[in-house]
């Protein structure tokens, strides 16, 4: 049996969505946990490493609980922290603010280097960008062990005392990217590093990628949305490809498919899968959640959607 990391941040949301009306539940690293749930390899089992709020940890407990496949026994940490809590707040069917209240803190390497000791893969995913910092990224990549970012919670600000978390540009993103063997991001995201590295709005989002991620991973993903995923060998121009959905999405909340986008990418890719194999189970599954409403249901329709078709 082999073992994926997971390491991310739980987070309790409040959605305002035009097609949903407002939801209150469980979001964050969930998404990824029940597409890791549903879609893992054979063979591979998951070691969720998160810090949950004590406000929170018996709700979180009881949630994370009832996925299949994930092993809790010691990568659950409660912290006397509250637990972060998100409203996320749609402009249309796809463009949101956040704002951020709570926060657990974040993983030194010290804590995370018995955690990660005996892992075969790891996959971090920034929910709220304060997993944890520069250094610790850094150090735990070794060689062999394969780590994939989804980069995502780096590009929003610190929280203000009123008000959304504001896109910008990470600190050092240079570092940062160059920190992990696959990186992850969204055409916002690349937009902002695009506009920094004084490369054209306009440009070919491929080059734009493999460009930017040049001197760091071995592989970047851009995702999105209704127009599938991008793929690139940093700094092998044209060296990579777009994968388009397979069929037209369905419109619902779209909160969380990037996350259960890179889940199922990132385990497929330790697992040995082609690029484009594992981009193709990854838009299934992420389309798969536009037609579900809340999150108890997602786990069952991820698995229908990658295993029963």
């Amino acid at each position: 049996m082999k073992r994926l990391a997971v390491i991310g941040t739980l987070v309790r949301d409040t959605i305002r969505h035009p097609s949903a009306g407002v939801i209150e539940q469980w979001g964050g690293l969930t998404y990824s946990l029940a597409a890791l749930s549903a879609g893992k390899p054979a063979g591979w089992e998951v070691r969720p490493i998160l810090r949950v709020g004590a406000d929170l940890a018996e709700s979180a407990w009881n949630f994370i609980g009832q996925l299949p496949g994930l092993e809790l026994d010691c990568g659950f940490t409660v912290v006397p922290e509250p637990n972060n809590r998100v409203e996320l707040c749609y402009r249309d069917t796809a463009e949101r603010s956040e704002q951020l209240s709570g926060g657990v803190c974040g993983w030194t390497f010290a804590e995370l280097e018995p955690l990660l000791k005996d892992v075969d893969a790891v996959y971090v995913n920034f929910i709220s960008g304060f997993e944890m910092d520069i250094t610790t990224a850094e150090s735990i990549r070794t060689p062999g062990i394969p780590v994939y970012a989804d980069l995502h919670s780096l590009f929003l600000g610190p929280p203000p005392a009123d008000g959304p978390r504001e896109p910008r540009v990470p600190d050092e993103w240079r570092r940062w990217i160059a920190a992990f063997d696959i990186v992850q991001m969204n055409e916002p995201e690349l937009a902002l590093l695009s506009a920094e590295a004084g490369l054209p709005s306009d440009g070919d989002p491929l080059t734009a990628l493999s460009t930017l991620a040049a001197g760091g991973p071995k592989l970047a993903f851009l995702t999105r949305g209704p127009q599938g995923a991008v793929w690139a060998l940093p700094g092998e121009a044209g060296k990579g490809g777009y994968l388009p959905l397979a069929e037209p999405p369905s419109s619902g909340d779209p909160t969380g498919c990037g996350d259960i986008w890179g889940a199922i990418v990132a385990s497929g890719l330790a697992a040995g899968e082609p690029v484009e194999l594992a981009m193709r189970r990854a838009n299934t599954a992420a389309s798969a959640r536009l037609g579900v409403t809340g999150i108890t249901r997602l786990r069952d329709a991820l698995y229908h959607a990658l295993h029963e078709r």
